[in-house]
Parts: C-alpha cells; structure tokens; sequence
C-alpha cells in the first residue's frame, strides 16, 4: 500500500512540475468567485440617494383665458370637468401612478386608491 502511494505521491509531483502555474492568494479567489474581480481596498459605493417623490392629486381640469384667470380672485370657485364624487388622478413625480376617490379622514381630506387598480 505504501509503494502505491508513494507512486501516486511521485506521479502528481512531476505532473505538478510539468504545469506551470500562477499562484493565486486565497483573497484573490474569494474576490473572482464572489463576483468582484481583482480584490480591492477600496469600501464599496454607498447606495443611490432615495430622493423624495412628488405627488400631485388631480381633481380636475378647466380650460380659461387670460382674462378668466385674471378675475379669478379669493372667494371665486373655478368649475372643473370632474363630478363630485368622481375619480381622481394620482400623479407620481408627473406621470399617472393610480387612480382614486377623495375621502375624509379625521376631519382631512384624502385620497383613497380605487379598487382594480395595480
């Protein structure tokens, strides 16, 4: 049993002597098989900046002239083209995010999401 491997013992040192080889360190091992590339000392990138959204709610619209808009003073009200009770357009950063009601709660206006909605 010795004498085979002792064989086998030889026959991987010539192999090994054979094969030229890299030496390799085990960071940069762990740095190739975790996704990283070459290691570095570098700290990784911070996470991007969560900048806070703008959220309009659309009641409604109506079409004037300069003229209107001008007379359009305190105590004056602007007729839409919504009904009481009609849904309402919820506005994320500009662009149309979901679709809603007005509701109160506690006393406050709010919106609630329409149901079928995404």
């Amino acid at each position: 049993m010795d004498k085979i491997l002792a064989e086998t013992r030889g026959d991987r040192a010539e192999r090994d002597k054979e094969i030229p080889g890299v030496a390799v360190s085990m960071d940069e091992l762990e740095a190739l098989f975790n996704g990283g590339g070459a290691p570095s000392d570098q700290p990784p990138p911070p996470p991007p900046v969560q900048r806070p959204k703008q959220i309009t709610v659309v009641l409604g619209r109506a079409k004037w002239d300069k003229q209107h808009l001008a007379d359009f003073m305190a105590g004056k009200a602007m007729e839409l083209d919504s009904l009481v009770g009609a849904a309402v357009e919820v506005l994320e950063d500009g662009h149309l995010a979901a679709m809603g009601e007005i509701c109160r709660i506690n006393g406050h206006n709010a919106v609630k999401r329409s149901l079928g909605e995404d």
